[in-house]
């Protein structure tokens, strides 16, 4: 394959079709994919308003309602956004086990008030050895409504 395709390749055709090409995934490809794909759900918005999704619950769980409410303009506090999170990770990340998965609010050290938000994520995922953990945290930046997730 050329330099030129290569680059196209990488650039424009989804990451399904990637995964597929390149056959069976490791261990440590599988975590990568999970963090990836986690962070593409904290950095996209859902389409439904929260009252939409009480009327239409069946869209609220399709792939056209793929993303977190933002957590800059978030009401209710870092509990419950924790629990928003989590109910997300369990409609769009199969590969962690719904009923291990715990998603908890980091308390900064200093108790000020923050511009940002961190949570830690931990779950049991499917691995070739069978369930194992699974850890990261995610940062939210309520200034910008970015998130970044790190092992």
């Amino acid at each position: 394959m050329d330099a030129a395709f290569y680059r196209f390749w990488q650039k424009y055709m989804p990451a399904i079709f990637r995964k597929l090409e390149g056959g069976p995934m490791t261990d440590a490809g599988i975590r990568h994919d999970v963090h990836y794909w986690m962070y593409e759900l904290f950095n996209n918005r859902p389409n439904l308003t929260y009252e939409e999704e009480q009327k239409y619950p069946e869209v609220a769980t399709s792939i056209s309602n793929f993303g977190v409410r933002d957590a800059s303009g978030w009401s209710n506090g870092p509990d419950d956004y924790a629990d928003h999170l989590a109910s997300a990770i369990r409609v769009f990340e199969p590969r962690l086990h719904p009923k291990t998965l715990t998603v908890r609010f980091v308390q900064p050290p200093d108790n000020k008030p923050q511009a940002r938000w961190i949570f830690r994520i931990d779950a049991e995922i499917w691995s070739s050895i069978g369930w194992t953990t699974f850890h990261c945290l995610a940062s939210f930046d309520l200034m910008e409504g970015r998130a970044a997730v790190a092992v």
